[in-house]
């Protein structure tokens, strides 16, 4: 998929470049459930699956604690 926009560098090794990645949590003849997350391309540290876009960088930004930060 496409690179988030807007998404900050990973928490764990710092690496600022990220991918979406998707999963078909359940498929029938008349819906498809998906879900996004994003994910580090280094170290494939990954956020919660979320159900869209837009929330998969929102909650891949949040840092409750970013003292030992340095990004």
């Amino acid at each position: 998929m496409t690179d988030p926009q807007n998404a900050k560098p990973c928490p764990f090794c710092g690496f600022d470049k990220t991918r979406f990645v998707d999963w078909i949590v359940e498929f029938t003849p008349t819906n498809k459930h998906v879900e996004l997350a994003v994910s580090c391309r280094n170290c494939g540290a990954q956020g919660p699956n979320m159900l869209d876009r837009a929330s998969a960088v929102r909650m891949w930004n949040l840092r409750r604690d970013q003292s030992w930060w340095k990004g």
